[in-house]
């Protein structure tokens, strides 16, 4: 008589659910335990002596000592009125910690102080404020802008160079005007350049008006009153930022210099001009007061 041999069946599975059939008929796996075996031989008898075996025991108590992983996370269908009171909260305080120029690191003790003293499901500390801020506030604020700019009409450009150690920083403002609301001026692109001349910065301002789609747009260019942006004060040449992006539009823009530099040079050249060397006063006055409290006391009381 050939021997029986015994396969998985539908009877079987429904029995113990936790086992799973393989490639073969008779070959099954524990999903508890991890565990390969087969019931060829004696069926429903090799499952329950698996299941007297000490690996799935031990692997059993396991799994019923420990928590699902479901309960460490928020279901988006049970949030309550409260808990989205908590995220509009959360929120805003990630966007006051950006608004008042904050480092996220203070959020570690700020959020354990407010979880203290007034809600205990309070959690915004660096981690969670950052990704707040990249991933909500920052793409909200970005359609607002690109939809403000879609409906405006006329922008202005204004770009300059920021060293930060190494790194030349290149941000790139745009002016609008907004009906019922006015001028605007707000950030458009910031990156970081391998250097300041006339043609890395045209080909940069080229690249950041076509992916916004601003180049019919744009009628202005503002920037520092150096030679590299205008070529000199009477704006004539043709290898600086000024000529080259006039070109690269089509159409000649208008030139918008630094306005606190023309003030500041035109006040250093009157003072120049002046019978009194101002300038000695200023600094003995400075001197004189720095770091004498009485003499800074006597003067308020005068």
């Amino acid at each position: 008589m050939p021997k029986r041999k015994c396969t998985f069946n539908i009877s079987l599975q429904n029995k113990y659910p936790f086992i799973k059939q393989r490639s073969g008929e008779s070959d099954v796996t524990c999903e508890k335990c991890r565990t390969d075996f087969s019931v060829r031989h004696g069926g429903a008898s090799d499952i329950e002596k698996h299941l007297k075996s000490e690996k799935h025991k031990l692997s059993d108590q396991a799994a019923a000592s420990s928590s699902s992983m479901l309960s460490f996370f928020k279901r988006t269908n049970l949030a309550t009125s409260k808990d989205l009171d908590i995220a509009a909260a959360e929120g805003a305080w990630a966007y006051h910690t950006v608004q008042e120029n904050h480092s996220f690191r203070s959020n570690d003790c700020a959020s354990n102080l407010i979880q203290t003293c007034f809600e205990q499901k309070f959690r915004c500390a660096r981690t969670k404020s950052q990704a707040i801020v990249v991933n909500v506030l920052a793409p909200m604020a970005m359609d607002e802008l690109k939809e403000h700019l879609h409906e405006a009409h006329c922008i202005s450009l204004l770009t300059d160079a920021s060293n930060h150690g190494s790194i030349k920083l290149f941000p790139v403002l745009v002016r609008y005007f907004v009906p019922y609301e006015g001028v605007r001026v707000r950030i458009l692109e910031f990156q970081k350049q391998p250097g300041e001349s006339s043609d890395i910065i045209v080909d940069y301002l080229k690249e950041v008006l076509s992916c916004n789609d601003l180049n019919k747009k744009t009628v202005a260019f503002c920037a520092d009153n150096t030679n590299c942006n205008f070529g000199g004060k009477n704006r004539k040449g043709i290898n600086n930022v000024y000529a080259k992006f006039n070109l690269s539009v089509g159409r000649q823009l208008i030139g918008i210099g630094c306005g606190a530099h023309i003030i500041h040079n035109a006040i250093k050249t009157a003072a120049d001009c002046l019978p009194a060397d101002f300038e000695c006063i200023i600094v003995k006055n400075y001197s004189f007061f720095y770091i004498y409290s009485i003499r800074v006391e006597i003067l308020r009381v005068l």
